[in-house]
Order: structure tokens, then C-alpha cells, then sequence
């Protein structure tokens, strides 16, 4: 099993390891970490960005950069003007974040409720986008003609950014992340409801990482591992899941304190999963707890 770490946001002050880079990255590789995801944000300064991915290629560590997509015109082509000007460094992976109708799960949780609308702002220029793409006033539409617009605006914006990034670099691989939202008459994968279509978007796309953090919404592993099931079968992609853990162990949760990444890995092995990414993983920043395991 490949891990790759997120690290912290790089603009805040605790961003830097406790140790230069290259002793980490020398340990994470005896440890079976095999890259480095770096958050792209807007605030960040890009020559930090660039020292951190040539020291990481250096360590033969992998770099992913993981880039905030959201669905606003402003902020979309912010986030793209930053990314152009990495385009010439060395990073094997752009995962894609973000890339989807708002909806504020970390409060509302992942269960939805497929036959109503979802609960996000439908201000006039959606509305206009809305009937000039399906010939239908919004007032008069279904759920079904919703989630279809939907679907057609994300796989639009993912297929023009996935075009850009592999124009310049076509071996390059472009990954998105997913969120598990799940119906909750029919406890399947419904990650449409917030226009993520996933049997359109594979199309455009080399892998999918749905955000599997059981900390943040109470998933027992079994229920993980469950989802992950239905998930794979949904589409053709390889699936590169996301876990929030804390330590090097995962996620520290009361009832599952004595898994390791170790034994995460030999569960997830029998599904075809091959990589994961980890998410809030503060001790990976810390070569002492990194040893002790």
C-alpha cells in the first residue's frame, strides 16, 4: 500500500517539519510513504511551494499537489492563474478539490435526501444558467432536471481543467476528490446530489478519492470499508480513498485505537486499493513518533 501525506497548510506558521525536509522525506520512505500532497492556496507563496517539490523529487518522493477547484468564476480563475505558473515543475499528480455545488457537509453530515433539492444558493445567474442549459425555468424543474444541470456544470469546469493541465504534461495524472455522500432511502453512493456524477466525470479523469473521514462523520471502519464496496462498483476508475487520521494511527477513534496504517492497508488490499492519502496526518510532520512505530 502507496501512502501520501497532506501536509498542513503552508501558510500557517507550524507548516515546516520539525526536521529539514530531506530527513523527513528519508523517513517517510522507510515508512511506505511514498509522496507528498501539497494544498495549493491562494494566499500561498509560490517559490515556498517550489523549494518544497524539488527537494521532495530529490528524495525520490512523489508530489501531488492538490488543488482547490470551486465552482466560482473569481476564484477558479485565481486558483488556475497560480497553477499555470507551477506547471513547469516536476509534480506527478493534480488532485482536484473542491469541484462541486456547495454544500456544507462537516455540519450537515454525508446522508442525503435524494427526492429533495439541495440546500444551496440559487441566485438569478444559476437560475439563468439553468434554463438556458435545459430549455426549463427552475421554478417548473424536478430534482432529476436539477442534479442533471448540475452534473453538466462540474463535468464542464473538470473537463476544461483536465484539458489545460494535460495539454501541457498528457502523462500527468489528474485525480478528484469525491465527497461520500450517501441516500438515505437507498444507502448507496449519491454524490450527484452536489453535481458530482461520477460515471460522466470518470471520463476526464484518472482517479476519484472519496473523503473517507470517519473522525469528521462518525463512520465505524466497517462502514467505510462498506461504502468504498459500492463506490468501486459505481464506476470504472481506480479509487484512491482519504482518511482523516491524526497519528500513525487511524484516525485514533475510541473504538478502533489499535489500528494501524498497517493493518488499514491489508483491508482496503483486497478491494483493488493500492493508494490512499492522508488527511490531518500531523505526526508524519514528526520524526520521532514516526520512528516509534
Amino acid at each position: 500500500m502507496d501512502w501520501f501525506v497532506k501536509v498542513p497548510r503552508l501558510e500557517l506558521s507550524n507548516w515546516a517539519p520539525s526536521e529539514n525536509w530531506e530527513g523527513l522525506f528519508e523517513r517517510w520512505t522507510k515508512k511506505g510513504v511514498k509522496g507528498i500532497i501539497l494544498p495549493l492556496n491562494l494566499k500561498d507563496e509560490i517559490e515556498k511551494i517550489s523549494s518544497i517539490i524539488q527537494l521532495a523529487k530529490l528524495g525520490n518522493v512523489q508530489v501531488w499537489v492538490n488543488l482547490p477547484v470551486l465552482n466560482n468564476q473569481a476564484v477558479s480563475d485565481r486558483t488556475e492563474k497560480i497553477a499555470n505558473s507551477l506547471m513547469h515543475l516536476p509534480i506527478d499528480v493534480w488532485l482536484l478539490d473542491y469541484v462541486r455545488f456547495p454544500y456544507f457537509w462537516e455540519q450537515w453530515g454525508n446522508t442525503v435526501q435524494e427526492d429533495e433539492f439541495p440546500p444551496f444558493c440559487y441566485c438569478v445567474d444559476c437560475k439563468l444558467s439553468f434554463q438556458n442549459l435545459m430549455h426549463l425555468s427552475l421554478e417548473d424543474s424536478t430534482v432529476v432536471h436539477l442534479q442533471k444541470w448540475q452534473s453538466r456544470v462540474i463535468e464542464k469546469l473538470i473537463e476544461r481543467i483536465s484539458r489545460n493541465i494535460k495539454g501541457v504534461h498528457p502523462n500527468l495524472q489528474v485525480g478528484m476528490q469525491i465527497l461520500p455522500l450517501m441516500s438515505q432511502k437507498r444507502r448507496h453512493p449519491k454524490s450527484e446530489w452536489v453535481g458530482q456524477n461520477l460515471q460522466s466525470l470518470q471520463r476526464h479523469v484518472d482517479f476519484f478519492s472519496p473523503l473517507m473521514y470517519g473522525k469528521l462523520l462518525g463512520l465505524y471502519p466497517d462502514q467505510i470499508l462498506s461504502y468504498l464496496v459500492d463506490f468501486i462498483s459505481t464506476q470504472k476508475q481506480p479509487v484512491v480513498p482519504s482518511f482523516q487520521i491524526s497519528s500513525t494511527r487511524w484516525d485514533r477513534q475510541r473504538y478502533e485505537t489499535k489500528v494501524k496504517l498497517t493493518d488499514l492497508g491489508n483491508r482496503l488490499t483486497p478491494l483493488g486499493i493500492d493508494a490512499a492519502t492522508l488527511f490531518h496526518a500531523k505526526d508524519f510532520l514528526n520524526p520521532e513518533k514516526i520512528q516509534k512505530e
